[in-house]
């Protein structure tokens, strides 16, 4: 179905083998990940159709099946990540990254990951460009031009197909010769499993506040910690809240997970996110919500 842009997938497929099998058949169209219901809107009405659209795992009912629209994609992409330790300023290219990430060209996104290598805390800027190095250095001016401080340059640019860029953000920014499309159908890749939290940013986070956090990397010595921030800017900016039941839209500038949650690291952030009420995207819930110890169950001791 190719004309038409869609793709019939059958329950029980990875997300990897959806992107295997649609690269298999077009290089020019890309699903970005996402989990779809098959909707009948006309026969479930308006108000069913809007609570299902986009609620993800509060969602009811069997999938046998789902059809799922798929957008156009260039030939290739580019992507690069620039990585920077805290003695190379990255706190503060951080800082300014919250006010221009979210402000960046509607082909263009970067991505900020706070996490521990060889010992020392670091920052890796990770960007996604919808089109070649050559075009994407045109449109990265503003961008360069806002972060100097990250010292990117032609030749930190790697093209990419499309599905190729999902591995290489997936499996960690390898190089272009270690990048293999067979991963995505390796369901026994990675058996590793881990807590996270997801929070909403509105206000960028100070120097002050940025440093507060580094002490919780220290305590678990950086194992497995990281936080993960993505921008929303582009088309999730300019859908209102009342469009979907996913309310997350104008407003926020990024989205702030932490895998592996230290609670006190939660806590910790709980004046930098938003609030009244604290927002967070279900399919990345709490696991501590809701939960009791053994024995005596109450309200109370499942709350957070």
């Amino acid at each position: 179905m190719l004309r038409k842009k869609t793709a019939w997938v059958q329950a029980g497929v990875t997300i990897g083998e959806l992107y295997h099998r649609i690269s298999e058949k077009s290089k020019y169209l890309g699903f970005p990940a996402g989990v779809r219901s098959i909707l009948d809107r006309k026969s479930m009405g308006e108000d069913l159709f809007w609570a299902l659209h986009g609620g993800g795992a509060a969602s009811f009912g069997i999938i046998v099946a789902w059809k799922v629209n798929l957008v156009p994609v260039p030939s290739n992409v580019t992507v690069n990540t620039v990585t920077r330790t805290l003695e190379q300023d990255a706190t503060k290219i951080f800082q300014k990254w919250q006010s221009a990430a979210d402000k960046l060209p509607e082909d263009l996104t970067c991505s900020a990951i706070f996490a521990v290598r060889n010992s020392n805390i670091v920052a890796l800027f990770s960007s996604l460009f919808l089109g070649r190095a050559d075009q994407q250095w045109a449109t990265y001016s503003h961008w360069v031009e806002s972060l100097p401080e990250l010292g990117l340059k032609k030749e930190d640019c790697m093209e990419l197909s499309w599905v190729e860029s999902i591995v290489y953000f997936d499996r960690g920014f390898l190089a272009k010769d270690l990048l293999k499309l067979e991963t995505l159908l390796d369901r026994n890749y990675s058996k590793s499993f881990w807590k996270m939290r997801a929070d909403f940013v509105m206000k960028p986070i100070l120097v002050k506040g940025l440093e507060g956090m580094y002490d919780f990397f220290h305590e678990q010595g950086g194992k497995n910690l990281q936080v993960v921030a993505f921008p929303y800017s582009g088309k999730l900016a300019k859908i209102p809240e009342s469009a979907i039941s996913f309310p997350h839209r104008a407003g926020n500038i990024y989205h702030w997970m932490e895998p592996n949650l230290v609670r006190k690291l939660s806590n910790y952030t709980t004046p930098y996110v938003s609030k009244n009420p604290r927002a967070t995207y279900l399919n990345v819930r709490d696991l501590e919500i809701g939960r009791n110890n053994k024995g005596y169950t109450s309200v109370k001791e499942a709350s957070i």
